[in-house]
């Protein structure tokens, strides 16, 4: 008897054993498949945003211009959580663009993270350092990716640095017990992350082919379960052990969770049960000669323990009820043979029947279903009817006492079963949400509204995530570029690609401004890149609808609009306010705003000049040839004035046959002199006018801007006394006036003698 009474204690310790062993095991699993599913969403972002940047810099060979470069890795910093640098490298290993100050300039070639790419050539692998020891004095991995030229040659590598803190609050976020321990190791055998924190285990190698890790890697399993000895702490846990998915990310090595648990802690509560178990019936032998009262006594023992599963059925039936109520749940049984439904006080109250009403049965508790959802509610349970599936759940209607329909989630399970398998007992809970429902209408009119109001105005939609670093378009955004009007959901570090780069600088300022909330909105205008290679002029509006607790921007929305209509005929006004419509130089008014900006500058650097030119005899060509001869005069003298100049200098008309030309950056006076000689010269050459062979000269008046001089009014009235003076003296010349320095200054060009225009006479 006591041996039998044995055999079953040690068949159900055991039992409880396993059980507790299976639990924990699986829980374990759980959680490191937690950790998983958490860093595999960060590697493929930040996977993603190295992919990017490595398409972007596809049409550079050797030089990377370092400001857009920086200012596009900070952005993508700032939108990615978990990753504390980027770096672009060189083919020779240089850093040109980084998000650390100091860092540009420097050479890592020697770095794993730089080396490992380049020999590896191949930018769709995703490489994953081992763990080290920044100069900063920060243990980190990095993770980098090779940059390949349009030709396939190596041209870089882009960068980004894992930051442990990130990491470590997603690891501590599965710690449930205080004996627990989760693990981040490098596929090598290298510990990155060891939470609770134990500064001796970071860096520690169990790649030794008795650790579990090893054991692990060996197993070739995505998964494994094990127990052994700490090498941390010294004692025996039970570890769940995973790899992420190396396939998935393509990683060139796999980095690998750990969760554990002390073994004593885990098998406490059933050692416990186990000792006093044991103590039962070492006592139960102790006195077996009293069978009679070891009968009694058992006989009271299972009255107790009927009593307490009694009391304890009663209890859970108490915590169900308590937990429905908690969950504002109702709750109905059906017995499928009679047909006959028990409900709980809250579905009745949900469906409008107070506690001694009479409650529709069988047919008529089928037909509160609404209507049109009859057919949708007999689908929904038929798999579960037929054992495919482990529950049925829907949402659906039901008619309230009162007339009106309520929306009801409904979950439910068979928990008896017939000998063919028939379903014998369901029982189900009901939650009323009508107010969802309700909530979810008035969102989707709402969206219909704007879906209209968007395609009445021709705004295009954008909705920026900047956790995941997608951007939705909407079917107009596609359609501003030329491409098919379909919803699109795109990174963005892919939109960059479309923006004309004298914008992005700009665009990128204004997007910080709003995501810092350093100004309230978002606006910006910019080009963007159409289909066809051109461009279209947008205006981007928006504001950030979602920030986290400590502020951070979570997401932006907002329109953009095609104002390149508005863009076209603003620089068509520019154009004609701006320019001289005969000879297309800078008119009047921009000459005079030219000439303020140069006479600022020079009052800061070198001298300039200003020459005021006139067209001898000009009224005599109208009188003789006509005025289109006249104006086809003009238009050739702009055209020589404009190529006898520097890009840098300016040529405007300002009435008539008046031109003026503001010469900067000069050394002295020599080089307006210089320069006066030369336009002289260039000015007579032959022209065509009215079928002859014409040779018209022009008269040049010159004045340098005297330092600190600010009346650009008084400069103007110099030049213009110059050109007087060089008309008084016979024309086809200039005359210099430096009243400051020099004195006048006076050069004829005789036009038999054009090969000698710099001979002057000092006055």
């Amino acid at each position: 008897m006591h041996l039998v009474m044995a055999a079953l204690l040690g068949v159900a310790l055991y039992r409880e054993h396993a059980t507790v062993e299976a639990l924990e095991g699986e829980r374990l699993r759980t959680q490191a498949r937690v950790v998983d599913e958490n860093l595999i969403r960060q590697l493929e972002g930040a996977g993603n945003a190295l992919t990017g940047l490595g398409a972007d810099l596809r049409g550079f060979d050797v030089v990377f211009d370092e400001a857009p470069l920086t200012a596009k890795l900070q952005l993508l910093t700032s939108a990615m959580p978990g990753i504390s640098s980027m770096l672009v490298l060189d083919a020779e290993g240089t850093i040109v663009a980084s998000t650390r100050e100091g860092l540009v300039g420097k050479n890592f070639h020697q770095r794993e993270y730089f080396e490992a790419p380049r020999r590896g050539n191949d930018p769709a692998s995703l490489y994953v350092s081992p763990p080290f020891t920044t100069s900063l004095g920060t243990y980190v991995i990095v993770l980098s990716r090779a940059v390949l030229n349009e030709q396939g040659r190596f041209v870089g590598v882009v960068t980004a640095t894992l930051d442990p803190g990130y990491f470590s609050v997603v690891l501590g976020s599965v710690l449930y017990a205080p004996d627990m321990r989760t693990t981040l190791v490098h596929g090598d055998g290298k510990v990155f992350l060891d939470l609770p924190t134990d500064a001796a285990t970071l860096g520690r190698d169990l790649s030794t082919s008795t650790t579990i890790f090893s054991r692990h890697q060996r197993s070739g399993e995505l998964t494994s379960l094990a127990q052994g000895w700490s090498m941390a702490s010294g004692d025996e846990r039970m570890y769940a052990m995973r790899n992420l998915d190396q396939r998935r990310l393509r990683l060139s090595r796999p980095l690998v969770v750990s969760v554990s648990r002390e073994v004593g802690a885990i098998y406490g509560p059933w050692r416990s049960r186990a000792w006093q178990m044991s103590l039962l019936l070492a006592g139960l032998v102790l006195v077996s000669d009293l069978a009679l009262w070891l009968s009694q006594r058992r006989r009271s023992l299972l009255e107790a323990v009927d009593a307490a599963v009694a009391r304890e059925r009663q209890l859970g039936t108490e915590r169900v009820e308590l937990a429905l109520r908690g969950a504002d749940l109702g709750l109905w049984d059906l017995h499928v043979p009679s047909d006959r439904f028990t409900v709980n006080t809250r579905e009745r109250t949900m469906l409008g029947y107070d506690a001694d009403e009479y409650l529709p049965q069988g047919v008529a508790w089928r037909e509160l279903i609404h209507p049109d959802d009859r057919a949708m509610v007999a689908a929904a349970i038929l798999p579960h009817l037929k054992g495919q599936a482990e529950s049925y759940r829907c949402e659906h209607r039901m008619r309230h006492s009162d007339g009106h329909h309520i929306w009801l989630s409904t979950r439910a399970m068979i928990v008896e079963r017939g000998s063919k398998g028939e379903a014998i007992r369901i029982i189900g809970t009901h939650l009323d949400i009508t107010e969802r429902k309700q909530a979810e209408q008035q969102n989707a009119r709402n969206e219909e509204r704007l879906s209209l109001a968007l395609e009445g105005s021709s705004l295009a939609l954008f909705d920026w995530d900047l956790v995941s670093g997608d951007i939705f378009h909407s079917a107009q955004a596609a359609a501003m570029r030329g491409d098919p009007a379909i919803e699109t959901t795109t990174p963005a570090v892919e939109q960059q690609r479309f923006v004309h780069p004298e914008d992005l600088p700009g665009l990128i300022s204004r997007l910080k401004d709003a995501l810092t909330g350093a100004t309230e909105l978002y606006s910006a205008e910019f080009r963007q890149r159409r289909n066809n290679g051109g461009w279209v002029w947008v205006r981007a509006q928006g504001r950030v609808v979602q920030r986290d607790a400590s502020g951070r921007a979570l997401r932006l929305a907002g329109t953009y609009a095609d104002v390149n209509d508005r863009k076209i005929a603003e620089s068509r006004l520019r154009r004609l306010a701006e320019f001289d419509t005969l000879t297309g130089l800078p008119n009047r008014a921009l000459f005079h705003d030219r000439l303020q900006q140069a006479m600022a500058r020079a009052n800061r650097g070198g001298p300039m000049a200003l020459l005021f030119l006139d067209v001898d005899r000009f009224k005599d060509i109208n009188d003789t040839l006509g005025h289109e001869a006249g104006d086809k005069l003009l238009k050739v003298f702009a055209i020589r004035m404009q190529a006898a100049v520097r890009e840098s200098d300016t040529v405007a008309r300002l009435a008539g046959d008046e031109f003026t030309i503001i010469l900067e950056g000069l050394r002295d006076a020599a080089d307006a002199r210089m320069l006066a000689g030369k336009m002289v010269e260039t000015l007579r050459q032959p022209i065509e006018l009215g079928g002859q062979s014409v040779e018209v000269t022009a008269s040049i008046g010159v004045t340098l801007c005297i330092p600190g001089e600010g009346d650009d009014a008084a400069l103007l009235r110099r030049a213009d006394a110059a050109l007087y003076e060089a008309k008084r003296r016979g024309r086809n010349g200039y005359f210099l006036d430096d009243e400051e320095k020099v004195g006048g200054v006076t050069v004829s060009v005789d036009a038999s003698t054009p090969a000698d225009p710099v001979a002057v006479d000092h006055d």
